[in-house]
């Protein structure tokens, strides 16, 4: 039994979550929709190869009509505006606005 739970823990948490991640500091962060927020990343771009929707290298989106999208928002203007580079995680499977965006799922802002 102990086994099984072990196995199911190990497959929940390892199931693509965060897929990826970057860190960079963002040029822009724009509310481009009603629905969705996204950032310019600051002179990198994404290794996205095999990502079944997303396209778009240089930008990463998130929901901010949610709690945690607007906690998200709010963590990358202070990012931007206090011009620090930003750990973005984002999810394999997921896509975000106009669909060719990675769906941002955490934002931290990191001291240099």
């Amino acid at each position: 039994m102990k086994r099984l739970i072990l196995i199911l823990c190990v497959t929940v948490f390892s199931s693509g979550a965060f897929a990826g991640s970057i860190e960079s500091k963002v040029q822009r962060v724009n509310a481009a929709t009603e629905q969705y927020a996204n950032t310019l990343l600051d002179g990198v771009t994404l290794n996205i190869s095999g990502h079944p929707c997303a396209t778009n290298t240089t930008h990463v989106a998130w929901d901010k009509t949610t709690e945690h999208g607007k906690q998200m928002l709010s963590l990358a203007l202070a990012g931007m505006l206090a011009n620090k580079r930003l750990y973005i995680a984002y999810s394999d499977t997921q896509c975000g606005l106009h669909g060719n965006q990675v769906l941002v799922n955490r934002i931290d802002v990191l001291n240099d």
